[in-house]
């Protein structure tokens, strides 16, 4: 699942606001049908001035193969996207 946030007007975004985001990492369960199929690692760290969010999942469903997925995203100070 992907969520994305976006903002409709740029006005008085010269940077991000104190305290809309926090540096952070954990670990998460993934659960399907309240049996545990999964978990995922995430970290989220400010990065050039921006924000970087970096996770690795990795998924063993009842039926299916297992698969390991890692993503990141890249956030300029704008809140724009830079890399995904």
């Amino acid at each position: 699942m992907c969520r994305v946030v976006s903002r409709g007007s740029e006005e008085g975004w010269g940077s991000v606001r104190p305290g809309v985001f926090a540096q952070d990492k954990g670990k998460l369960t993934i659960k399907l049908g309240g049996q545990t199929v999964g978990h995922e690692e995430f970290e989220i760290a400010p990065s050039g001035g921006g924000w970087l969010a970096k996770g690795t999942a990795e998924i063993k469903p009842p039926e299916g193969a297992a698969s390991k997925v890692s993503g990141s995203l890249t956030l300029q100070r704008r809140w724009r996207a830079h890399q995904l």
